[in-house]
């Protein structure tokens, strides 16, 4: 599985690629700086330069993806409604990514609605609820019954 990861260089995202690497997934790292590029590139990830204003790149590595892990979350928090804004326009802009990939491939009732485990992000504001079970990779999302963004 082609597997597009934001925050691929930071605390968690450091710890998820190497994992998604021994489990056989390609993955791809979203990099806005030289080192996180380094980073991405010495675990094993192939490096995508751009940072979460670049919606056009975040747009065409999510459509060339199976699926997405979004944890970046990057700004000054100088204006929180501006970082959240930002963010939130990013996650609406992979899942529209990845949605419109898979109804090339698949028409208008698309992989992407019928299996949201396809777009997974971890963030302070939760703005979903994804299933249990990831039928492409095998993984698990919170637990049944936890409110959205808990687990």
């Amino acid at each position: 599985m082609r597997v597009f990861v934001t925050g691929a260089s930071g605390h968690i995202g450091s710890a998820v690629v190497p994992e998604l690497l021994q489990a056989g997934h390609q993955v791809v790292g979203l990099a806005r700086s030289d080192s996180s590029a380094g980073v991405i590139a010495a675990a094993g990830a192939e490096v995508r330069r751009g940072n979460l204003d670049d919606l056009d790149g975040l747009r065409e590595a999510a459509g060339a993806a199976d699926g997405v892990i979004h944890m970046a979350f990057g700004g000054s928090f100088a204006d929180p409604e501006d970082l959240v804004r930002r963010d939130h326009t990013a996650i609406e802009t992979l899942g529209q990514a990845l949605a419109g990939a898979m109804a090339a491939e698949t028409g208008p009732m698309s992989a992407f609605f019928r299996d949201p485990t396809l777009l997974m992000f971890l963030s302070s504001f939760p703005l979903a609820r994804l299933r249990p079970g990831c039928r492409r990779c095998g993984s698990s999302s919170p637990a049944a019954g936890a409110p959205a963004g808990r687990s």
